[in-house]
């Protein structure tokens, strides 16, 4: 008699599409050795896993909400985090329990989620960030604070290659107490080997992501240059549609629901790329080894760390929110020297031994 399939509690952080679009390889992986999945989470990162899955069921998991206030300074928004993370994690805790209660997972898989692990449940959380990003004094301190909710997972999976051509850098570099850390390769939705699709390529794709009102602002910011500009555009805004959408120019198309298909071929072939220099979209440039204009969002050293990294690699060009014209001089993206080969096991390996232990 065949064994029953296991039952896997799958639930990602709504901030940006990242951690949603990185998922599904994940999933994938784990529907093809026949796991049953249970998606959880909210906003439009979940619904962007339902389009793709829409066969799976899901459950709303309220989390950690980022939205900054209008004009907020960064550094208040930022203390205002670091006072509200703790009450919005037990919550998502709470939440979490009493989900488990009711549809009986055998595991938790959590991209970002520190309040979804359970203390009799094998629960693993994707994470590159070992190390947030800080300054001076307050690291140490910082990380006093974070590295528990890590430590509090069965296991830790970095979506990265270990060695020389790690992504994330200094972020991944750390040890956690109790908790088994194991490199799963770079996460990608996206599918290489689609340029000989023939495709009337646009000039310019513009692929925005992130938490409200950042990402409203740069959108905003990039669509007045462009009013100045004779470029075919593309724009992936991160966002449902909106009613000004159609009062755009018609060299302006907006995909605010893009298919994997799409999004692979736009990336491919695009002349060239603007975009935040998230992880997720780091993974996604060198699956298909694109360089891009990176603007990292304001109030997140993450990005501005990685964009510097990898400016500093000649693999992007990194500007700022605050600059004007953030749309001249593309054609200096033509000097970028590319990205390593990114194809690894890792993912499979460690599915297979974690799908053992539960």
């Amino acid at each position: 008699m065949q064994a029953p399939s296991k039952h896997i509690l799958f639930t990602v952080l709504d901030w940006g599409l990242g951690h949603a679009t990185r998922s599904v390889p994940v999933i994938e992986e784990l529907l093809q050795r026949g796991m049953r999945i249970s998606l959880a989470g909210e906003g439009y990162s979940l619904e962007v896993l339902k389009r793709q899955f829409p066969e799976l069921p899901s459950y709303p998991l309220h989390g950690i909400q980022v939205r900054s206030k209008h004009r907020e300074p960064t550094p208040l928004w930022l203390l205002r985090i670091a006072m509200t993370m703790p009450g919005q994690i037990r919550n998502e805790r709470r939440q979490l329990a009493t989900l488990c209660e009711r549809i009986l997972p055998d595991a938790i898989i959590s991209d970002n989620r520190y309040g979804a692990w359970h203390p009799t449940i094998p629960s693993a959380l994707i994470c590159h960030q070992l190390n947030l990003p800080t300054h001076g004094l307050l690291e140490p301190l910082v990380q006093v604070f974070y590295r528990p909710y890590l430590n509090r997972f069965s296991e830790c999976w970095i979506p990265d290659v270990p060695g020389n051509d790690s992504l994330s850098g200094k972020l991944s570099k750390a040890k956690l107490h109790g908790t088994k850390i194991a490199y799963i390769g770079i996460l990608s939705r996206l599918k290489a080997g689609l340029k000989e699709v023939s495709c009337d390529a646009n000039d310019l794709l513009i692929l925005l992501s992130g938490p409200e009102p950042q990402r409203g602002i740069l959108e905003q910011k990039l669509l007045a240059e462009l009013s100045s500009k004779s470029l075919r555009v593309v724009l992936f805004p991160g966002r449902p549609p909106i009613e000004s959408d159609a009062r755009l120019p018609e060299s302006i198309q907006v995909r605010c629901k893009p298919e994997v298909d799409e999004l692979s071929l736009q990336l491919t072939t695009a002349k060239y790329i603007v975009c935040r220099p998230g992880y997720s979209s780091l993974m996604d440039l060198a699956r298909l080894n694109r360089p891009a204009r990176c603007i990292p969002t304001p109030g997140q050293p993450e990005q501005q760390y990685l964009g510097v990294i990898h400016a500093n690699k000649k693999r992007i060009e990194l500007r700022h929110q605050h600059e004007n014209r953030l749309l001249d001089h593309l054609e200096s993206l033509d000097e970028c020297v590319g990205w390593p080969d990114t194809q690894s096991n890792l993912l499979n390996e460690t599915l297979d031994r974690f799908l053992k232990t539960i």
